[in-house]
């Protein structure tokens, strides 16, 4: 008797998945966890605080600065300088202070707080139907 043959897209003899399959998975794993390691690089850059924070918010004010032309001058500067002002939307807010720690959202009265820093330095914006009606510690 001969040795056993087999056809193409047969399982192995051995039992082993064939080279080729291997090389897949492998492949896939790798792309996986590079996936994963720039979601977590780009996510600790946006919430490290510090100068990586800061790169990233003054990054995002340009382009926000670029593709809304008409942005007044004091909006402009308030928003380099990191200070906010009653009458923004969100999106100014959170450009100029970045993520907030905490929101919390009242639907009925149609306003929503979020909490800055810490104990040692809390800030709290409140918004009334999505703009900035109240600020401070």
């Amino acid at each position: 008797m001969g040795l056993p043959t087999t056809y193409p897209g047969a399982p192995s003899l051995t039992g082993r998945a064939k080279p080729g399959r291997r090389r897949v998975w492998v492949r896939r794993i790798i792309l996986l966890l590079g996936m994963v390691v720039l979601f977590l690089a780009v996510d600790t850059v946006r919430n490290s605080g510090g100068a990586l924070q800061e790169l990233w918010l003054s990054h995002n004010i340009e382009r926000y600065i670029a593709s809304h032309p008409h942005t007044s001058e004091s909006d402009k500067i308030d928003l380099r300088a990191g200070r906010v002002v009653k009458g923004w939307d969100r999106e100014k807010c959170r450009l100029a202070w970045g993520e907030p720690k905490n929101v919390f959202t009242i639907t009925q009265m149609g306003t929503e707080y979020w909490q800055y820093g810490g104990n040692t330095r809390p800030a709290t914006l409140v918004f009334t139907e999505g703009v900035l009606t109240d600020f401070g510690p």
